[in-house]
């Protein structure tokens, strides 16, 4: 996010942050120019993750075309792990006739690759919905394999919709040359 962010910033694009769950969408950060504007949408974003932010996000229109009043560059960064993720990717599809909607899809099959367990059973729990759940060892040693393929799931429904997208994993030696790649191509596709 902070790549996108002041890559915004360095082309004085707008920059601006919205937060989206299952539910609702809530304004954080109007957009603005600039570097300083930029850096202060990461730092409300990561006060909003750490739960000490100084004031509550806005909740607004349920739909992102109901807050972006000028065309934009709207990167929509997302794990996208929770359930039926078509009425989202068909939201964007729309949201791409006005707009330059990509999808940076958060690989995080790496965050799933937990260590052996003896026979027996664990209980998770999921942090952004608070739900816990019973899981069998045999069910823990799968889960990476299964998040891969729920994303790869994810990615070919995005492009069958004619959405681009970038995904990005765990490895900091390629991240930034995947983002600064996949920016330079769109930059030259678009002219």
């Amino acid at each position: 996010m902070g790549t996108l962010a002041l890559a915004g910033a360095f082309f004085q694009d707008r920059v601006g942050l919205i937060t989206f769950d299952a539910r609702s969408r809530r304004l954080l950060v109007r957009p603005q120019v600039g570097r300083n504007h930029a850096i202060h949408c990461l730092e409300a974003y990561q006060d909003l993750v750490l739960e000490r932010s100084a004031h509550e996000p806005r909740r607004v229109d349920d739909s992102f075309l109901g807050l972006l009043r000028k065309p934009s560059m709207v990167p929509v960064v997302s794990d996208f792990l929770f359930e039926d993720t078509e009425p989202l990717l068909e939201e964007l599809l729309a949201l791409n006739a006005t707009h330059d909607v990509f999808v940076v899809l958060i690989d995080s099959r790496h965050a799933f690759e937990l260590p052996e367990l003896s026979a027996g059973w664990v209980e998770g729990c999921d942090v952004e919905t608070g739900e816990s759940r019973l899981l069998s060892a045999e069910d823990v040693r799968r889960l990476a394999e299964r998040v891969a393929a729920w994303q790869d799931g994810v990615e070919a429904q995005a492009v069958g919709l004619g959405l681009e997208v970038l995904r990005l994993g765990a490895d900091a030696e390629r991240f930034h040359h995947q983002v600064v790649d996949f920016l330079a191509d769109r930059r030259l596709r678009k002219r």
